[in-house]
């Protein structure tokens, strides 16, 4: 069975490696670019680490930026993370997560800060392009500052896009799995409407809400999505049939 995954560039191999181990050929679509601000944007828009009460990192390759920029001063500071990959690319740097949300988006780490009575100064770092909530929901009973770490972007080679458009028509792909909704906005943006036609012969898997969201409102009619927000669950989804 072949499966349609979007996924950047960067770690394209890794989840055709992930894919197979659910015995799935996958096709992955570089739909999203991802573009670093330099370290002295980053370390001059922070400022010293151990000013802030709590780091919060809300994705894998955050924390990768994350430990290149400050190394041996983010060990010294106390963490949040949004996700199992998050804090696993934290422990590759030797990095140890304090905080984990059992549920893996913006809402279960406001939860889970607010639980273990996060409060004073509070840094997050990410992308430019996250969610609103996650700001809105801590600055209810924290001070926080924002620092992006890097910007989503359409990738300039579009040519795996154009290849998930190929396959949907010659009936090669018998699922879709969208990461994030920004992927879903690139490959709308690319394709066009017609899209939601050829998704619609197919499943279609989101990894979280605002996935499923993005997709719903492109008029895609049967979104499933797994009870846990990774690409784990997704892949574990389409193997249950």
């Amino acid at each position: 069975m072949k499966v349609a995954i979007t996924r950047p560039r960067e770690k394209a191999r890794e989840t055709a490696e992930l894919a197979a181990s659910y015995g799935f050929e996958a096709l992955i679509v570089s739909a999203l670019e991802l573009v670093p601000r330099s370290e002295e944007e980053v370390r001059r828009a922070t400022g010293r680490l151990e000013d802030y009460d709590w780091v919060v990192v809300t994705s894998a390759y955050g924390a990768e930026l994350m430990c290149r920029y400050f190394g041996d001063e983010l060990r010294r500071a106390r963490i949040a993370v949004v996700g199992e990959k998050t804090e696993a690319a934290l422990r590759r740097a030797g990095i140890r997560a304090a905080l984990i949300p059992r549920e893996f988006r913006s809402e279960g780490l406001v939860e889970a800060l607010r639980e273990a009575g996060a409060g004073g100064r509070v840094l997050v770092a990410r992308a430019s392009a996250g969610r609103e909530v996650l700001l809105r929901e801590l600055e209810k009973f924290a001070s926080v500052r924002e620092v992006h770490l890097y910007d989503h972007a359409l990738p300039r080679d579009r040519s795996s896009i154009l290849a998930l458009r190929e396959a949907l028509l010659r009936g090669e792909v018998a699922a879709v799995v969208f990461t994030s909704a920004r992927t879903v906005e690139n490959v709308f943006e690319v394709l066009g409407d017609g899209l939601t036609e050829l998704l619609n012969r197919v499943r279609v898997v989101a990894i979280a809400p605002g996935t499923r969201s993005a997709l719903l409102k492109r008029g895609v009619e049967q979104v499933a999505m797994p009870e846990r927000y990774t690409l784990e669950a997704c892949l574990e989804l389409l193997k249950e049939g």
